[in-house]
This record gives C-alpha cells, structure tokens and sequence, in this order.
C-alpha cells in the first residue's frame, strides 16, 4: 500500500497577498528535496484559462506550480474555474468543461454537484504524489471585477477603442523575451521617487518598478500564461531558496517522511 499524501495549506486574509507565488515556491521546493508534489485549488476565478491535456480548461495559477514542480498539469489540480462575464454572473467551468452560467445564489445551489468532483479531484492529486500544496480545501466565495477587457491575439486593443487594434508586441526591458496580453486601465498612476519601466508596449514604455527592484506594477495583464514571460518573473528556484531559508528544517523533513 503506497503511503498517504501529505498536505499543506497556505492561507492569507484576502486575495493578492502572495498564496499563489508561495505555493509555486513549495512545490519547487519539495520537488527538489525529492518529493512527488502537486498543486490543488478547490475553486479558481479567471477569464483566462489553460487548455490542459484533453482540452479542460483550468486556472493559470496552478498550471504555474505544476511547472515549478515539474509535472504537467491536469483539470484535477483546479476542478471549478469560474468565468466572469457580466455584474455578478460566471460561467462554471467543472473540470475542464463548462457546466453553467450562473449568479452567486445559483452557484450555492450548484454544491451538492461540485462538492464530489472536489473531493474526486483531491484524491486523484494526493494519489499521484507524496505531497500536495493546496490554496483552499473547499469552494469559496470569490470576488473579482466583471469586466471583459479585449482581447487581440500578438496585438494590443485598448479598451477605449474597441474594434480598433494596433500593432506591435510587448516585451521585457532590456532585452525580451516577447509576449502577449492584454491592458486594463482604472485611473491614472504616478511613480513616487525615481523608477524604470521593466515593459516595452507598442514602442512606449509601460509600468514602473523601484529603485531598489523589489517592487514593480504594470497595467498589463497575462504576464504569467506563456512560459518564457513566466519564468522571467517567477523564478521558481530564488522562491525556492527564500522559502527554504525560513522555514523549519524539520517541517520539510517531517513532509518527507513516509
């Protein structure tokens, strides 16, 4: 009887406080330390999906730690992905394949279908690995902005101008790699000291990053959906090493015992 899977949960009070970034760096980290590791969120909210073997859709988030523990990701690792499309409607996506559209007060009513495939899913990630870093055990709720910013594939489409596009890629400064995405933008901003642009759009520079480098913020999204892009800001291996230097050596041992 191969043993059971052990698990980890990284939880934070609110969304953007770094749980997705922390569980591609544990991944990596277990992974190299020789474990059989895999990422596992219940429920994922993005407009932008992945097609995973098969032709499921899943969030990008865990097709990120997959990567970071060196396996290919499956609907399984994300079984409900919710599609925003209009004020307070989603499309539900159960592993990999759209169920519904539906508002908050029908997606609660959704649970006594999306529960199993939840507790399914979990299983057949624990049973491929050693361990599993997992975001959040059950459905919960989400919030996200509904909007449907467009969409122009190696192109940018300013939302202002919809149905008109302009050439030209983005890349990262200096020196690449090139990538595609797409611009959302609320306000205006205003850099507070010196700072450098870290992208290129369209031949202007874009977003801003500290003196120091530690901290850079950018209009565009869908940064992280292509590889190279990707791994230019998530290096998984520096996560890795930051993570291994706070935390408690027996911890890590204790995660791989058997």
């Amino acid at each position: 009887m191969s043993p059971r899977a052990r698990a980890v949960m990284l939880q934070a009070t609110g969304s953007h406080a770094g749980k997705t970034v922390l569980a591609a760096g544990l991944c990596r980290l277990l992974a190299r330390r020789g474990l059989r590791v895999a990422p596992f969120k219940a429920q994922n909210m993005s407009l932008n999906a992945h097609v995973a073997a098969g032709g499921g859709e899943m969030g990008w988030a865990q097709v990120m730690q997959a990567e970071a523990a060196g396996v290919p990701p499956r609907v399984e690792m994300n079984p409900i992905l919710l599609k925003p499309f209009a004020e307070a409607r989603s499309q539900v996506v159960l592993l990999g394949r759209a169920l519904h559209d539906t508002d908050a007060r029908g997606y609660y009513c959704l649970a006594p279908r999306l529960w199993p495939a939840v507790r399914r899913s979990s299983r057949t990630s624990a049973a491929a690995t050693r361990c599993w870093a997992a975001r959040s055990p059950i459905p919960t709720a989400s919030r996200a902005a509904a909007s449907r910013p467009a969409w122009a594939c190696g192109r940018w489409r300013p939302r202002s101008r919809p149905g008109r596009s302009r050439g030209g890629c983005a890349r990262w400064l200096p020196d690449g790699p090139d990538f595609e995405g797409y611009e959302i933008h609320v306000g205006a901003t205003t850099a507070d000291g010196p700072s450098r642009p870290p992208l290129e759009v369209e031949g202007r520079a874009e977003g801003c990053v500290s003196a120091d480098g530690r901290v850079w913020g950018t209009y565009v999204h869908a940064l992280f959906e292509q590889g190279a892009a990707r791994r230019r800001v998530l290096a998984y291996d520096r996560i890795a090493d930051a993570l291994a230097a706070c935390l408690d050596p027996r911890v890590l041992r204790e995660l791989g015992a058997s």
